[in-house]
């Protein structure tokens, strides 16, 4: 064995650098956000084949606004990938369920002559979609209310800061807001 040219083990068998480690999750991380967003834009595909196959306008509408609330949400966590770990309950549950909710309500629609327990079972499923619509849109504003909160607080120390200085109007009055947990925040001059 030659001792004066000893072969570094391959990358495999020797630990990672800590420059590799973060790399590694940080390609983990965005294979995991990849593979999220293709299959929420599966779901919305197939939420949109769904309610063109469905007749009514009623029913249209509310999909067609549960389609665009779910473009946005995997829009703004593809943009904001920090927020991705707040989406696997929408993922795992949520949306196979709400898919599953259409898919029978489309199957109830195609029923020549419904009975009692169908019509009871679509209107049901109506205002399901009304639940629904509502908490992904509470969903979407949770998703980034640290973020909207930090604008608001930031904006609100520049205020004080320009008035402070006198480069922003007389006086400013004292602002107050709420912080993540609900509690109040004064900012005064």
């Amino acid at each position: 064995m030659d001792t004066q040219n000893p072969t570094l083990p391959a990358p495999e068998e020797r630990p990672l650098t800590p420059g590799e480690l973060v790399e590694r999750e940080q390609q983990a991380r965005m294979q995991e956000l990849n593979q999220m967003v293709a299959e929420g834009m599966e779901c919305i595909r197939k939420l949109r084949d769904m309610n063109d196959a469905i007749e009514g306008e009623v029913i249209s509408a509310k999909l067609y606004r549960l389609e665009n609330l779910l473009k946005e949400i995997f829009d703004k966590v593809r943009e904001y990938p920090d927020q991705m770990a707040q989406m696997h309950k929408l993922m795992d549950y949520y949306l196979p369920t709400t898919l599953k909710l259409v898919e029978a309500y489309k199957e109830f629609d195609g029923v020549s002559v419904p009975g009692e327990d169908i019509l009871s079972a679509k209107v049901q499923i109506e205002k399901t979609l009304d639940t629904i619509n509502a908490a992904f849109t509470e969903l979407l504003n949770n998703l980034f209310r640290n973020r909207v909160f930090d604008v608001t607080t930031d904006a609100q120390v520049l205020e004080t800061m320009l008035a402070r200085e006198g480069l922003a109007g007389e006086h400013m009055e004292a602002q107050s807001t709420k912080d993540a947990g609900g509690s109040d925040i004064r900012l005064e001059l």
